[in-house]
């Protein structure tokens, strides 16, 4: 299985890059540069 990392995956272009790999059968290990209640990173 192939991995990438994604620096920022909680929202905008870094959760679309994510969502797309993950789409694509990649392991997505991801980053959020601030914690935020409202924002947790989920890809399905």
């Amino acid at each position: 299985m192939k991995t990438v990392l994604i620096v920022g995956a909680s929202r905008g272009i870094g959760w679309e890059f994510a969502r797309q790999y993950r789409q694509a059968g990649w392991r997505v290990p991801g980053n959020e540069q601030e914690t935020h209640p409202w924002c947790s990173i989920r890809i399905t």
